[in-house]
């Protein structure tokens, strides 16, 4: 049962086989997005834009900048464009003096400036209510924006990988701002016109290609996505897939 599609670079560049049954199967939404509040006033051109992103990302002072959060959040800033920092959930249990020397630079840069603020992880079930405060939800991989060589993982991974977060951006009724090789995200996307393609240009040019879109109508693209990449919608698939499985080795599955 695989989340994403990394098997099939393993198969193409290394020569894997794969042996028995497989399913493509990431982790979906929970279908929990709430329709967006419809604004009859003429959109505030002064009102700030919002970014959030959740989830793993590596930290430039321990080697992994490559992911470059904090490069990102300047671009950002510089923009006056917000950005909220949730960290991954594995540092929920860091003490104080723990997570401010992990992340000393991410809070210096909070000090900085008004449109930047790294928080403590958030539990699973306050996630979703929190990023809906913002516009857009964001996956963006410095190195690939800024056109720099990877250094801290393999680059070509990316059009196969899934993404979790985007799928709390989803039910959080949030746009999704991916970089471009996310090629497997941006497919799952394309159906429902919520994924924002970001690359170098985009990167120069954030507010003018952001404010255009921060709409009820893209709010309400992600609604519908979340809806229909909702769990309940798809686990027919993994259902089939595990009585198959028993099948083969002689087991018989009673509904």
């Amino acid at each position: 049962c695989a989340r994403d599609l990394q098997f099939n670079y393993a198969e193409r560049t290394l020569g894997y086989r794969l042996g028995g049954r497989v399913i493509f199967f990431p982790e979906y939404c929970w279908g929990v997005a709430k329709e967006p509040i419809a604004d009859s006033r003429p959109q505030d051109p002064g009102r700030t834009i919002r970014c959030v992103q959740a989830g793993n990302f590596g930290i430039e002072k321990l080697g992994e900048g490559d992911w470059g959060y904090a490069r990102i959040a300047e671009k950002l800033i510089a923009a006056k464009v917000r950005l909220d920092l949730y960290p991954n959930w594995i540092y929920a249990g860091s003490s104080e003096r723990e997570f401010t020397k992990i992340f000393s630079d991410y809070i210096e840069l909070g000090r900085q400036s008004k449109f930047f603020e790294l928080h403590r992880p958030l539990k699973a079930d306050e996630l979703v209510e929190r990023l809906s405060d913002s516009d857009f939800g964001v996956n963006i991989i410095w190195s690939e924006v800024a056109g720099l060589p990877s250094q801290s993982f393999n680059a070509t991974f990316h059009r196969y990988c899934m993404s979790a977060r985007v799928f709390d951006y989803l039910d959080a009724g949030l746009p999704v701002v991916l970089s471009k090789s996310h090629r497997l995200v941006h497919a799952m996307l394309r159906r429902y016109r919520v994924g924002i393609e970001a690359d170098a240009d985009f990167m120069e040019h954030i507010q003018e290609r952001l404010r255009p879109l921060a709409t009820v109508e893209m709010r309400c693209r992600a609604v519908k996505a979340s809806r229909g990449l909702a769990i309940e919608r798809h686990i027919h698939r993994l259902e089939r897939f595990y009585v198959q499985v028993a099948n083969d080795v002689g087991i018989s599955i009673r509904s």
